[in-house]
Parts: structure tokens; C-alpha cells; sequence
């Protein structure tokens, strides 16, 4: 699904890792904690290296799914998962990380949950009534109406080129506005600086 709506933009075959089912919320929440651990990664919300019990702190309804960065390894939630999690989580793996590090979470869960919808739809695969990221998604058209959606698709996957093409189009500064306001948690007024900008 993913290839027939995304292989040419990205031109290059997107990868198939391995995918974790993982049995329960709480198995998902021990796994995310392992990865980011592992990884080193550090606590957005603490800023101290990642803990055990983090992963179900930051998310006590349950965690969907999650893509480790380091190796493209993706885990999904089997008594959560929706029908766009392992379209969207796939997504991840295949995104470029230039991407994510110029544009920031917010903006890269919007494009991503939005892709993932994308394809499902254009191949007949009806996904949740209520899908995930609405704040994030809206962001996410504001930047694509600015950008064209075919220029943010291929920065997305290709980083590089595309990606200064992204920026150019959208403007350097309206970007990291953007992505410094999203992190602040006001995406409505970001959403508002990248509909005015």
C-alpha cells in the first residue's frame, strides 16, 4: 500500500523492518522504555535520560505502536493498535530523519498520520472514523498548502535536496517557528503562523 502511494515521491524501495507485536498496553510501555533506554534517549518531558515507567507516564492510555529510530524496528500494541498504526509507524521507519530533526514532532506525527491515511484510502483499506493527530494533521495541510503536498511528500522521504526545497518554499523562519511553538504545546498557534505566513 505504502509503495503504490509513496514509491515514486521517495525513489527508492521503502523498507520492510521488522515489526513487534506486543501483547498488552503494558508489554508496549516496557518495550518503549527498553528502546529509548537503550538509545539514550532523553525525556522530553523530565530532560533527564529515559527511566523505566516513562514510556506509561507519558502515555497512561496506552501506546499505539512506536518506531525505534535507531534501527527501524516498529512495535505495535496488539489491544490498541488502530487500522493507519502500522501504515503510520512504517511510515516512520522509511521517513528521513533530516526531516524530523528540521520540522520537529508535531509537524512530523501530522505528515506522517496523514500519509498513512492517504494510502489506506487510496487503496481501499477503511481506517478508524476518528483518526489520530487532528492539531498535527491540520499543521501538517497548512505546511503542504504553502509547500504543494508533492515537495513536502519527497522532503519527507528524501530529506536532503527536497527538504532545502521545503524550506525555501515554506520559509526558514516560519518553519522553526513553527516547530519551536508546536514543541511549546500551542499548535493551534502555530497552526495559525503557518496559515499566515
Amino acid at each position: 500500500i505504502l509503495r503504490a502511494s509513496f514509491g515514486a515521491a521517495a525513489g527508492r524501495d521503502l523498507r520492510e523492518p521488522r515489526v513487534v507485536v506486543a501483547p498488552t498496553s503494558a508489554a508496549t510501555w516496557d518495550l518503549s522504555d527498553e528502546v529509548n533506554m537503550a538509545n539514550g534517549a532523553v525525556n522530553p518531558t523530565t530532560g533527564r535520560p529515559w527511566a523505566r515507567s516513562d514510556a506509561q507516564a507519558m502515555w497512561p492510555y496506552g501506546l499505539d505502536g512506536f518506531t525505534n529510530p535507531a534501527n527501524g524496528d516498529i512495535y505495535i500494541n496488539a489491544k490498541k493498535a488502530l487500522p493507519s498504526t502500522l501504515a503510520h509507524e512504517l511510515l516512520h521507519a522509511n521517513a528521513s530523519p533530516d526531516f524530523l530533526r528540521l520540522v520537529g514532532v508535531t509537524l512530523n506525527e501530522g505528515v506522517t498520520e496523514q500519509l498513512a491515511l492517504d494510502a489506506l484510502a487510496a487503496s481501499g483499506v477503511k481506517a478508524e472514523k476518528r483518526a489520530c493527530y487532528p492539531q498535527e494533521r491540520e499543521l501538517a495541510s497548512a505546511i503542504a498548502e504553502r509547500s504543494g503536498r508533492d515537495l513536502l511528500v519527497r522532503a519527507y522521504f528524501n530529506g536532503g535536496a527536497d527538504l532545502d526545497a521545503l524550506v525555501a518554499a515554506v520559509g526558514a523562519d516560519t518553519l522553526a517557528n513553527v516547530k519551536n511553538t508546536a514543541a511549546a504545546g500551542q499548535v493551534g498557534q502555530a497552526l495559525r503562523m503557518a496559515q499566515a505566513a
